[in-house]
């Protein structure tokens, strides 16, 4: 039977993926990247005006409830978001391995994030679309 506490408190060890499955998924990771910025620096990228255009253009009705969902999502938000969410990960794993292991991957996804603008070298859909609405 379970304990009540069992779901605050597991009695396991922590899982750890085995080191080939983290390098297939790195691998894969890193091929996904390679063919999405190979493609926007062929010019291939009348995708992502479609899904900028889907996800700008909603009903006025629908934009008066997101767009102050949104702004819940303004640094302080999200700054407190993160801080919950480290104290819960410390706490139910009573490690900060887990949130080094994040901040770690986070900072590699910025560094990639910023290393794929520069190949893509193009500006943002908003810039360039002839009546942009940036919510």
């Amino acid at each position: 039977m379970i304990s009540p506490g069992s779901w605050w408190w597991p009695d396991r060890p922590a899982r750890v993926p085995k080191t080939w499955a983290a390098g297939l998924l790195a691998s894969l990771g890193v091929v996904l990247f390679a063919a999405s910025a190979l493609s926007v620096k062929a010019g291939a990228t009348s995708w992502d005006a479609r899904l900028f255009r889907i996800l700008n253009q909603v009903p006025p009705a629908a934009a008066s409830v997101l767009t102050p969902l949104s702004h819940l999502f303004e640094p302080a938000g999200i700054i407190a978001v993160v801080l919950l969410t480290v104290v819960y990960v410390v706490a139910r794993n009573r490690s900060v391995l887990p949130v080094a292991a994040a901040a770690v991957a986070a900072g590699a996804a910025w560094v990639l994030a910023n290393v794929a603008k520069v190949i893509a070298d193009r500006p943002r859909p908003y810039e360039v679309m002839a009546g942009a609405v940036l919510r």
